[in-house]
């Protein structure tokens, strides 16, 4: 009774939720604005510009290509979240 309670279609797909969205934050947690400036201009980006590490402020400040980086890479990381889901 118990091994078909697990086996059943349903319960897998929720028991799996709580690793998905643990895995999701982590995957969107990761500050790509910052590490694009920290890796190629060697800067501390919060400190340039409007203060915001983001990709408005990437373009800002470390320039064009930085910014065009750091916007592929968050697209990178929302595709992989929506492929997660």
């Amino acid at each position: 009774m118990l091994t078909n309670l697990i086996q059943h279609p349903m319960l897998s797909d929720y028991s799996t939720v709580p690793a998905r969205i643990l895995v999701a934050h982590l995957i969107g947690g990761i500050p790509t604005a910052y590490l694009g400036g920290r890796i190629q201009r060697g800067i501390y980006i919060r400190q340039f510009g409007n203060g915001n590490a983001g990709t408005v402020n990437a373009v800002r400040t470390p320039g064009l290509r930085s910014g065009l980086l750091v916007l592929v890479a968050n697209a990178a990381k929302s595709a992989a979240v929506i492929g997660i889901g």
